[in-house]
């Protein structure tokens, strides 16, 4: 890794940024200094970062400083931030992640969409924030390691997984969440109640008491649970939709790759999380494959066959997958829809670019019981 050392500094007033451009799935952010605002764009600032006279230094907070050696001074260009004061870069090895993404030409750096958007005046997603905590292998939050699964359980759950012809987890959300999904992922509830923001959710209570996980569903979502927050939330008016009350139209599927569950701490539950079988279990004792292959097992006996479930599909309708982290936008695979005006809607506000090439799809089958699809 090259040497981050500057041993010259150019003094500086910083002003708050105007620009911001998420660094891939990584969820950080590059924000230029004031006199470079309007100046870049993501291609001009990928070359910046992998630019020989280009250094990234570490500081005392929770950002890190970019400066460029014109070779008659030493320029601060701005700085890199997750935007969560519980987020910290504390090694050079946090630096050498951050540089992995901008090396990827897989990784896209995008330019963030609204100013809405960069000053979080827009409602935030239950499960999307423009700050969270992201699985950087080496990153820290607050010091604590990102617990994750050791190798020898992450290959045999890929084997399971692939065996069961796995293809995909479903997460479901109202579609007023999909701007900040699409900029920085699905994040948990408990580093959002952190932040002094807004933000839209499915189950404030959370009887299962795991406000630091995600809850997503095996191929299909948790369908009794699916149908009873669209009729619920029927008709809000504190989340407009095109200047309308919601309507239960106004949700989304995100679809994400069944990857997320070998590389992240993830506790599998055979039913609801929130169901007594489970609650009154010690949650880390679910944290294992005999846990996961539990949720298929054929009980009672004839279940399986008699509900004609297909061999990706958990027992029980509300089984569950409880993931202790941050979901980057890398895993997410398409975004389903049940309406075919709100697509059109989303198709035009979202372009590729934004959207990280993620797919927008007519997925009515999701928005029906399990039962009434196999």
């Amino acid at each position: 890794m090259r040497n981050h050392k500057v041993q010259l500094y150019k003094k500086f007033k910083a002003r708050p940024p105007k620009d911001k451009f998420v660094l891939g799935g990584s969820g950080a952010y590059f924000e230029p200094e004031s006199d470079f605002i309007g100046l870049l764009d993501p291609t001009k600032v990928r070359s910046l970062l992998l630019n020989k006279k280009t250094a990234i230094e570490l500081t005392k907070g929770v950002s890190l400083k970019v400066m460029f050696n014109t070779g008659l001074e030493v320029r601060f260009i701005g700085f890199i931030t997750y935007g969560d004061p519980k987020m910290e870069f504390d090694s050079e090895e946090d630096i050498a992640a951050i540089l992995e993404y901008a090396k990827d030409p897989k990784e896209q750096i995008i330019k963030a969409i609204t100013k809405e958007a960069l000053s979080g005046t827009k409602k935030a997603a239950t499960q999307g924030n423009e700050t969270g905590r992201y699985n950087l292998s080496r990153m820290r939050y607050k010091g604590q390691e990102v617990a994750q699964c050791d190798e020898e359980t992450s290959a045999t759950l890929k084997k399971f997984i692939e065996k069961r012809n796995i293809e995909r987890l479903i997460h479901f959300t109202r579609y007023e969440n999909l701007e900040s999904i699409l900029m920085s992922g699905i994040v948990t509830q408990e580093a959002l109640d952190t932040l002094n923001r807004d933000f839209y959710v499915n189950d404030s209570l959370r009887l299962d008491g795991h406000k630091n996980s995600i809850s997503l569903s095996i191929s299909h979502p948790n369908d009794k649970m699916f149908y009873k927050y669209r009729m619920r939330n029927a008709g809000d008016t504190t989340g407009m939709i095109e200047n309308r009350p919601l309507d239960t139209k106004d949700w989304v599927v995100i679809v994400i790759k069944p990857e997320v569950l070998w590389n992240y701490k993830s506790a599998f539950c055979k039913y609801n999380a929130a169901d007594s079988r489970i609650s009154n279990k010690n949650i880390g004792d679910l944290c294992n494959i005999k846990s996961f292959e539990e949720m298929f097992l054929d009980h009672p006996a004839g279940t399986r066959l008699e509900e004609r479930l297909e061999c990706y599909d958990t027992t029980n309708s509300q089984a569950e997958v409880l993931v202790f982290d941050n979901i980057p936008i890398k895993h997410i695979l398409a975004i389903g829809f049940n309406d075919e005006h709100l697509l059109t809607s989303a198709n035009r506000k979202y372009n590729q670019g934004v959207a990280n090439n993620i797919s927008f799809v007519m997925a009515k089958d999701y928005f029906k019981p399990r039962w009434d699809v196999r």
